[in-house]
């Protein structure tokens, strides 16, 4: 078996040091064993015809920004958003404790590395837009998929508007607290940058 041992991510280039040569000819089904997950956490690829894809790779719990909608006085409706990628599934989770109405806004622009699969998802609910969401432009387009639903306290959703990739939440009016996870399949490239902040 064909095996490169080293810093960086055999699909940039500049990341390589000393087996740059090497990784550019590579046979198909080469491996790859990054010594330093490229920052990413991306330690072990292999080479296909079409591209060279990580076999392993986790990039750890990364805790998101707090939106720039939830000033000082709207703090207390956050208590954080967490992502992490595992393979070619991203798991993500948040907590909400919302205290009073607040319009729609988004949680996350999912980056590139992170987005769901547009088609071919079976098992999936994907549900027509309703009054209650309206994304950022206004569009009545998008499609959605409903992460958590309880309208007196949050609706929470991953939305696909045209080829834009949101987490979205519209707040109920009553006091609760309410804790929502899930996941979605990517078949991104692995991401060139990670999210927030690591969770250690």
């Amino acid at each position: 078996m064909f095996q490169i041992v080293g810093p960086g991510r055999p699909d940039i280039a500049s990341t390589l040091q000393q087996n740059r040569q090497t990784v550019v000819t590579a046979p198909v089904g080469a491996s790859f064993y990054s010594t330093d997950g490229a920052g990413t956490g991306a330690w072990q690829w292999m080479k296909t015809p079409a591209r060279w894809g990580v076999t392993h790779g986790d990039t750890g719990w990364r805790k998101l920004p707090v939106p720039p909608e939830l000033d000082r006085d709207k703090s207390s409706f956050w208590n954080g958003t967490m992502v992490r990628r595992i393979g070619t599934i991203v798991h993500f989770m948040a907590q909400i404790s919302p205290i009073d109405n607040v319009s729609v806004f988004t949680i996350w622009d999912v980056l590139p590395g992170f987005r769901a699969q547009r088609n071919g998802i079976p098992g999936w609910n994907w549900v027509s837009h309703s009054a209650r969401l309206i994304d950022a432009n206004g569009s009545s387009r998008a499609r959605v998929i409903p992460v958590l639903q309880d309208p007196t306290i949050a609706n929470l959703y991953y939305s696909q508007v045209n080829d834009g990739n949101k987490i979205l939440v519209n707040v109920g009016t009553t006091t609760g607290r309410m804790a929502a996870s899930t996941q979605w399949p990517t078949d991104d490239p692995w991401p060139e940058e990670l999210p927030g902040t690591p969770i250690s």
